[in-house]
């Protein structure tokens, strides 16, 4: 009997193992040998129901729309962008949207350690419409946007981003 036992929860533990580790075992194993046939319960008829209709996927993304206009391309920013802008200062940008732009931003470059940017930053800067341009007021404060290189983007009122222009602020002692 002790020796059915130990071989019973052996199996168990294995069982258990296997199932957590993504692992199935076949019925049978789990189950032990097959019963005898002479005391085996008569089979019960199968009494499932026939399976549901095909219902559509809930999680699936949804197709693609053939029929919707192509999307507005993203307010551009051409090279006139300064590659250096002081505190406190007004830069230009050249772009041919000037009118198109609702938001100017600078986003400080990545410098995670550890799973953690102490550096990270996002401003939205004010700017007024130019003939060929916006003109962009830059922060007042190095408390605000410390010395730093800074990815700066024009967004339109769709909230699409143009492609970033590379801008720096330099220290004070520069």
């Amino acid at each position: 009997m002790q020796e059915f036992i130990i071989k019973y929860l052996s199996s168990s533990i294995f069982a258990l193992a296997f199932a957590s580790a993504g692992f199935q075992a076949n019925a049978q194993d789990a189950a032990g040998p097959p019963p005898d046939q002479s005391t085996a319960a008569p089979a019960q008829p199968d009494t499932a129901a026939p399976p549901a209709a095909a219902t559509p996927d809930t999680n699936a993304p949804p197709a693609p729309d053939t029929a919707a206009p192509a999307s507005t391309p993203a307010p551009g920013a051409d090279t006139s962008a300064p590659s250096t802008i002081q505190l406190n200062s007004h830069f230009s940008v050249g772009t041919p949207d000037g009118a198109r732009i609702a938001k100017v931003t600078l986003v400080r470059l990545g410098a995670p350690t550890h799973g953690f940017d102490e550096n990270q930053r996002y401003l939205e800067v004010p700017f007024i419409t130019i003939p060929n341009g916006i003109d962009v007021t830059a922060p007042t404060s190095p408390n605000v946007a410390p010395p730093g290189h800074y990815m700066l983007f024009l967004i339109d009122a769709a909230g699409i981003p143009s492609v970033s222009a590379m801008v720096r602020i330099p220290a004070p002692w520069e």
